[in-house]
């Protein structure tokens, strides 16, 4: 529990000192929990986070780290690209007969196993 206290600072101080105020405490907190059970910062970055650096809750009151923002921008960058290649992979991939629907092809994209299986039952495929 010290460890994520902690690590709340740390990772309030790269947020620009974002106010512990609802729904940033949360993301705040979270953040910090995730950096602690992975053992390393940033490994794994919530939604929320990425929200409040790109300006959706507002101006932070300092600046963000240099670094953090680097980092996003970097996670982002590779998340959209492996997101496309996933498309690219279901489109090449998921027969015909199972894909009605544009929608199809992006459902197996993000979930191919339990997409392919709902998608037989929806269109009666064994």
């Amino acid at each position: 529990m010290s460890e994520v206290l902690d690590g709340v600072n740390r990772v309030r101080e790269d947020l620009g000192w974002s106010p512990l105020v609802t729904p940033i405490s949360q993301t705040v907190a979270t953040q910090a929990l995730l950096n602690v059970l992975s053992g390393k910062r940033y490994a794994a970055v919530v939604t929320e986070l990425i929200n409040y650096i790109e300006g959706k809750y507002g101006k932070p009151p300092a600046t963000i780290s240099k670094e953090l923002l680097k980092l996003i921008k970097s996670k982002r960058n590779r998340k959209t690209h492996n997101q496309v290649m996933n498309l690219d992979k279901a489109l090449k991939e998921l027969p015909k007969t199972l894909a009605k629907k544009f929608e199809d092809y992006i459902t197996y994209a993000l979930f191919p196993e339990e997409a392919l299986n709902t998608l037989k039952k929806i269109y009666g495929i064994k």
